[in-house]
């Protein structure tokens, strides 16, 4: 899709969005990112069955508004 020109992105829960696959996804072409939230803490990790869930959705922002190639947003 790079090559063919057309900027692409994701939307995430967070869950496996680190450092080295976030560089990996960048280097494929990614440009946008929209993060998913549930609702506040104890909601989010209700709805998603996951205590550390909420957790990792904000470890994900936390990375992607420190790279300034890429547009994103929080989906609530």
């Amino acid at each position: 899709m790079t090559r063919r020109g057309y900027p692409w992105g994701m939307v995430t829960n967070g869950m496996a969005l680190d450092d080295a696959r976030l560089r990996s996804l960048m280097d494929a072409g990614l440009r946008s990112v929209s993060v998913s939230f549930d609702g506040f803490e104890q909601e989010h990790n209700y709805i998603r069955r996951n205590p550390r869930s909420f957790e990792k959705a904000l470890d994900a922002i936390r990375l992607i508004v420190r790279e300034p190639r890429l547009t994103y947003d929080v989906i609530t």
